[in-house]
């Protein structure tokens, strides 16, 4: 994987992870008759198509063996930003999983 693949391939997993924290935080006032006038759920939808999208221009270049496990750092940007944006804890197992999800893909993309 090339440096700028790799760069975009980390930027999509942010934009879904950001998107994830939107979706969570606009779910407790969403219903069937006004999910459409909801702004933070819509652009949340708009951040996840768009992240997704990235993610499929890389895979054009690169391998999905490899695109794949770098995107998996969007569930470490997941849990920063729970905390920091939902007020989630992040007890010790946790840390250890987000550990070893960037070990792993340190071992892919090297």
């Amino acid at each position: 994987m090339n440096p700028s693949s790799f760069i975009l391939t980390v930027f999509a997993a942010f934009l879904v992870a950001f998107s994830t924290t939107l979706l969570k935080r606009s779910v407790n006032k969403l219903s069937l008759s006004n999910w459409w006038r909801n702004r933070v759920f819509l652009f949340g939808v708009f951040l996840y198509g768009l992240g997704n999208l990235l993610v499929i221009f890389v895979l054009r270049s690169n391998e999905v063996s490899v695109v794949f496990p770098v995107a998996s750092v969007q569930y470490v940007f997941v849990a920063i930003l729970a905390r920091h944006y939902l007020g989630e804890r992040i007890n010790l197992e946790r840390i250890f999983a987000v550990l070893s999800i960037l070990v792993g893909v340190c071992l892919v993309v090297l």
